[in-house]
């Protein structure tokens, strides 16, 4: 009697068992593979930015793009509400001239929101403008001006707020102070970054050398639970540059760690002081004003953190200098 060819049951359950352990074997390879992939393409998209902003400076007499414009509209209390954000005025430096050429000027960036129809530049994604680990919806649709619109999660780098501790340093060694113009409820502004309130940076403005200061990092931030907890949290549209109350929508202040746990409302954090942060793993992406891009871990040291962030502040190696 002859005996037929096959597998028997057990045989095929360990097969099973070898292919489902080698999948989990390769699985998490694959995504690190993806991640590696993304987090690259997002430090290419900071590239792009920071060098995007210095064609505008050639055309500029060697004066980077403002935060947010330095227009006054009807509606806002003064010049600078309701301004454009900066990702605006880079775009015809990114390849996207006939977007620019779209949009009004007329119009401020509230006021967009309110046209009828609404200009095709306000819900324009530019996939330079986020992070693809950015693995959530980045056309936000809520029925209010600062979360309509296509998001980014970049920001620029508003300078450096010094702690009390800070500014108190051990004899002999003081860190910079610089002034600070008032930002109301969302927190003030100081003026030693490459952003700041109804002011353009000038390149020589840049003492500490361009290598050494931060111009722009990855910013997703949402609050743990309430008002901002749900999409898009305190990411906002490229469009917008700063509220009638200085809440600036394009940049952020440094004063807290990168991914700092911290919410806008639960812990008291001020908007415009809200902490840099990424969906990658211990850190985020920055461009600096050179042009260049660096992976920045989230548990480097503080002070040196902060001597990047701001343009004159003195020692980018002890983030120290003189008042």
């Amino acid at each position: 009697m002859s005996k037929k060819n096959g597998f028997t049951l057990v045989e095929l359950l360990v097969v099973i068992a070898i292919i489902g352990l080698l999948v989990g074997l390769l699985l998490p390879a694959v995504q690190s593979a993806r991640e590696a992939a993304r987090k690259m393409k997002c430090s290419n998209n900071l590239k792009q930015i920071a060098l995007a902003c210095h064609a505008y400076s050639n055309f500029n007499m060697e004066t980077f793009p403002p935060g947010n414009g330095m227009r006054k509209y009807s509606e806002g209390k003064e010049e600078g509400a309701f301004n454009h954000s900066f990702a605006v005025f880079i775009l015809p430096f990114i390849d996207q001239q006939v977007l620019y050429d779209t949009i009004d000027f007329s119009y401020s960036s509230k006021q967009m929101y309110y046209q009828n129809p609404r200009p095709a530049a306000l819900t324009t994604i530019i996939p330079m403008y986020y992070c693809p680990s950015y693995q959530r919806e980045v056309l936000c649709t809520e029925a209010i001006y600062y979360k309509y619109g296509a998001l980014w999660t970049y920001n620029g780098v508003g300078g450096v707020i010094r702690s009390t501790e800070e500014i108190n340093a051990k004899e002999g060694e003081k860190y910079a102070v610089a002034p600070e113009v008032s930002g109301g409820t969302y927190g003030n502004l100081p003026d030693n970054g490459m952003f700041t309130w109804m002011k353009a940076i000038k390149v020589s403005m840049v003492t500490d050398g361009l290598s050494n200061t931060l111009l722009a990092s990855e910013y997703i931030q949402k609050d743990s639970s309430g008002a901002y907890s749900t999409q898009a949290g305190n990411v906002r549209p490229w469009v917008l540059g700063a509220n009638e109350n200085r809440g600036m929508y394009a940049f952020k202040v440094i004063r807290y760690e990168i991914d700092a746990p911290y919410d806008r409302i639960g812990d008291n954090v001020p908007f415009n002081h809200l902490p840099m942060g990424s969906d990658h793993v211990d850190g985020v992406n920055a461009s600096k004003a050179d042009g260049s891009v660096s992976f920045l871990n989230k548990n480097m040291d503080t002070a040196v953190y902060k001597a990047l962030g701001t343009r004159n502040g003195g020692s980018p190696e002890n983030g120290l200098g003189e008042d």
